[in-house]
């Protein structure tokens, strides 16, 4: 590998090391790699920051009733002593069965 100076009068010193940048990354090969410019980035921030509300439960349908597979630390869930299995989690839910024809 030979290294050589080349002057670039005509980039700004912002404008070279942001096409680098671009060029490393995309020198990877990577599908999902990819290199943000600040505004984007910080669009991005703002529309995945925020309060998420919820139960703080993973559940499936078992048996055709709905179950709670795992309550997460830390949630309502949890507080209000959901167990596993907890079938319904204190509910009537039961989803209906049609036979194929």
């Amino acid at each position: 590998m030979y290294c050589f100076s080349i002057s670039f009068t005509s980039l700004s010193a912002d404008s070279i090391y942001a096409k680098a940048s671009h060029g490393l990354v995309e020198q990877l090969g990577d599908p999902y790699s990819t290199l943000m410019e600040r505004e984007d980035f910080k669009q991005i921030t703002e529309l995945t920051t925020g309060n998420y509300g919820g139960l703080g439960m993973q559940i499936d349908v078992r048996e055709g009733w709905i179950t709670v597979v795992a309550p997460l630390p830390e949630t309502p869930a949890e507080r209000a002593g959901i167990s596993l299995p907890d079938a319904g989690a204190g509910t009537a839910a039961r989803r209906e069965s049609t036979p194929n024809r």
